[in-house]
């Protein structure tokens, strides 16, 4: 993974973005790159580094969408980084495990359906890995948790 703060998984193999960078000579980027109101890359990383080195080498790449997402907390940031990622990239179980636990670990005061909406992966999956989270005492058990509306419970 790069320092970057919302580059979240783990870089693409090379054989990955070798072929990501092939399709993008291809066809450009077709799904829009995000960004915050400030201009940093919230997702997108390797399409960007593909698009860059196709530019550098010479080839006529068009530029590329892009979405600005404006007012979120880095909180939120993280999450929209997850959720397009666990949308998107083919992840191992193990995978989006990990990035279940990190979003609880970001909130543990949400509930597993709020999780659940927000990831698009099942609550049954957010339960299973906020009770592993706790066993392990990475996280307390909380007597009430706030649901996707905002109502503690």
């Amino acid at each position: 993974m790069t320092g970057d703060p919302w580059q979240l998984l783990p870089d693409l193999s090379t054989d990955e973005f070798e072929a990501l960078k092939a399709d993008i000579a291809e066809h450009g980027i077709v799904v829009p790159v995000e960004v915050d109101e400030h201009g940093d890359l919230l997702d997108g990383h390797h399409r960007v580094r593909a698009w860059s080195e196709l530019r550098a080498e010479g080839v006529k790449v068009p530029d590329y969408p892009r979405v600005v997402r404006a007012g979120l907390s880095d909180a939120e940031k993280r999450q929209l980084v997850r959720a397009l990622n666990l949308a998107r990239r083919h992840l191992s179980a193990e995978g989006r495990r990990a990035l279940i636990a990190d979003a609880i670990r970001d909130d543990p005061g949400a509930s597993d359906r709020r999780v659940a909406v927000a990831l698009g992966v099942s609550p049954t999956t957010v339960g299973t890995v906020r009770a592993e989270l706790v066993d392990a005492g990475e996280v307390s058990r909380l007597d009430t948790r706030t649901d996707r509306h905002g109502v503690e419970r």
